[in-house]
């Protein structure tokens, strides 16, 4: 199980996780949920943009087009933690906003990733501006 209430600070982070699972339709609250939590204003509407460009190049490569997309189910309970996450928690343990969002913009593989590059969003540029705004970002 993911903890994210175990570091107090990441415990907002991730109820804000769940919301942004939720109204994406997610089944399970994964890394790019996590990050877009942590980034506000301009980063968050940016890296939110780049995930749906992500998502309709991914489902085009099976043939299905925003024509085609069919709507979610809307869930009517809590989403779990998904693996990216669960993963990430464990091999990093970060105490703070920052080195849960560096954590995350490490990644090499997943949705993450290909989100940033096919918007060509630099990883760095994502991490400064979680400097600039985490409460939590003068301990990291």
């Amino acid at each position: 199980m993911v903890d994210l209430r175990g570091a107090r600070r990441l415990h907002a982070i991730g109820e804000r996780a769940i919301t942004e699972a939720v109204s994406r339709g997610a089944a399970f609250v994964e890394a790019e949920h996590v990050l877009l939590a942590i980034l506000e204003g301009a980063s968050h509407d940016r890296f939110a943009a780049a995930l749906e460009l992500e998502r309709a190049r991914s489902l085009a490569v099976v043939g299905i087009t925003a024509a085609d997309r069919l709507d979610a189910t809307p869930r009517r309970g809590k989403p779990g933690w998904g693996a990216s996450v669960r993963d990430l928690m464990k091999a990093e343990k970060p105490a703070t906003t920052v080195e849960l969002a560096t954590a995350i913009l490490r990644a090499e593989l997943g949705t993450v990733p290909r989100a940033l590059a096919i918007a060509r969003i630099e990883p760095a540029e994502l991490v400064s501006a979680v400097r600039r705004t985490a409460p939590d970002a003068t301990t990291a």
